[in-house]
């Protein structure tokens, strides 16, 4: 069974916009090319209720009569409006088919809930209806749903898109600490960042060095340039280990100071790791 990574489309259409292209017909053959280059454009999954997927009319198949240019997937703060929008590629072809789209909610094994909602638009040509299909995810938080849509054929299925969609719980339990209290002053500092959840955090190697000095913290400038790798790093539960890249600390007390957030809320926040350096 086959499933087409949206991933590969989200991303792709960064790349995209950077390079320059300006039309719709570029971007989406391009992200077709690109996905059949690196091989991430079908990949083997459970389609559950769903029949699996076929590549006659979405993505990267000969006809490439309708072409899924973006689909939501992944983490979304409840309320948000997510959908399919669906374009064509080429010279405009007739389908003369029905799509049904769905918004399914599913338990933790992504095994079916419930179905909560169903909309069939009937595309006469793939100029038809452009806008695709959009809905409003419901308030409730810690949910899982899937998207998806299904060309049909009468009664049969020809082919299917599916993605998974999650709202996380809207908050976390993260904190930040040293690997010790106090260090020498010419030891490198190690943080370990701890995520107790329920929600994945993400962050990255940046960070500032602070001392408290008469009651006030200030920032402590490094004497040389210190780089910072754009990683981007996910932490779902558990701890995470940094190597700081500060030595020779004259005494005091001093913190680390590192921002983090979670996907799917609006979760932003400053963790704080406080140590000393002997005399």
């Amino acid at each position: 069974m086959k499933l087409f990574v949206l991933w590969v489309i989200l991303t792709g259409m960064a790349l995209i916009n950077s390079s320059g292209y300006s039309s719709s017909e570029s971007r989406a053959l391009w992200i077709a090319q690109e996905a059949e280059k690196a091989g991430f454009h079908s990949t083997s999954a459970p389609y559950f209720e769903f029949q699996s997927a076929t590549g006659k009319w979405f993505c990267c198949s000969e006809n490439k009569a309708i072409f899924a240019l973006s689909s939501s997937a992944g983490a979304h703060k409840p309320g948000t409006e997510i959908g399919i929008h669906l374009y064509s590629y080429g010279e405009e072809l007739k389908v003369n088919r029905d799509i049904v789209f769905k918004l399914t909610e599913r338990n933790a094994d992504s095994s079916y809930k419930q179905t909560l909602d169903i909309t069939t638009l009937h595309y006469t040509t793939t100029a038809s209806h452009p806008a695709g299909y959009s809905i409003t995810l419901p308030a409730q938080e810690g949910s899982q749903y899937f998207l998806s849509a299904e060309v049909m054929n009468g009664n049969g299925v020809e082919d299917t898109l599916l993605t998974s969609i999650e709202v996380p719980i809207q908050s976390v339990t993260a904190s930040m600490h040293t690997q010790q209290p106090l260090y020498e002053g010419n030891e490198r500092v190690i943080l370990v960042v701890e995520n107790q959840g329920p929600t994945a955090i993400e962050f990255g190697l940046l960070y500032t060095l602070e001392t408290l000095s008469e009651g006030e913290w200030t920032e402590v400038k490094a004497k040389g340039i210190i780089i910072f790798p754009m990683i981007g790093i996910g932490l779902k539960s558990g701890t995470w280990e940094q190597k700081t890249q500060w030595d020779e600390l004259a005494p005091g007390h001093y913190r680390f100071v590192k921002e983090i957030s979670a996907e799917g809320t609006d979760i932003k926040q400053r963790l704080y790791a406080e140590f000393d350096v002997a005399n």
